[in-house]
């Protein structure tokens, strides 16, 4: 797999001959979007495909986009929240093969530190049930962002959370970061 045919919302990169959304931009639809609602009462989010579940503190706005890569279509969704103290969003790529988990995990970090225009803090591999991942915290001046990442088969997994340094919550955070499980969509249940 190239550079190329890595995806990430988080940064306008050239896939094939497409583009995806910067984080910037996300954002700012969120910020102006009437389909999200904080509402400060914490429930158990889970989106009409199924796929995961997370706590969040309100009902997320949803983004999907499908984009051409040279190896096919990538589709990704999309779902955010802006609260009073910062950003949640969760975010997964269906790949029409499997991404090699060693070059994705790193160039999705890289992507998002690019576009936040942040530096890793730290950083440590962690795990899925059995499926790789890699956890990592990125920041500057302003804001701080704590993120997940998880490529499990054909899907990659983004988890994301953080703020303006004045207002994060990190209880806020930490509770949507470990609400977070993926959906067995045979049964439904986590």
């Amino acid at each position: 797999m190239t550079q190329m045919d890595s995806v990430s919302r988080i940064l306008s990169v050239p896939i094939g001959h497409a583009k995806i959304w910067s984080l910037s931009w996300i954002c700012a639809v969120l910020l102006t979007t009437s389909g999200f609602q904080y509402d400060g009462q914490w429930k158990r989010f889970t989106p009409e495909e199924g796929r995961f579940a997370v706590l969040m503190p309100g009902t997320p706005s949803h983004q999907r986009s499908t984009t051409e890569s040279l190896h096919g279509k990538i589709v990704e969704h999309s779902y955010g929240l802006s609260t009073k103290s910062g950003l949640l969003e969760v975010v997964f790529a269906d790949y029409p093969f499997v991404p090699d988990a060693k070059t994705e995990l790193p160039n999705n970090r890289d992507q998002f530190v690019k576009d936040t225009k942040t530096k890793v803090a730290s950083e440590w591999s962690i795990n899925y049930r059995g499926d790789p991942g890699m956890e990592f915290r990125c920041e500057n001046t302003d804001s701080i962002f704590i993120v997940r990442l998880y490529v499990v088969g054909p899907t990659v997994y983004e988890i994301a959370a953080g703020g303006y340094r004045k207002q994060i919550d990190f209880d806020e955070i930490n509770r949507f970061l470990n609400s977070f499980q993926l959906v067995d969509t045979a049964n439904g249940s986590w």
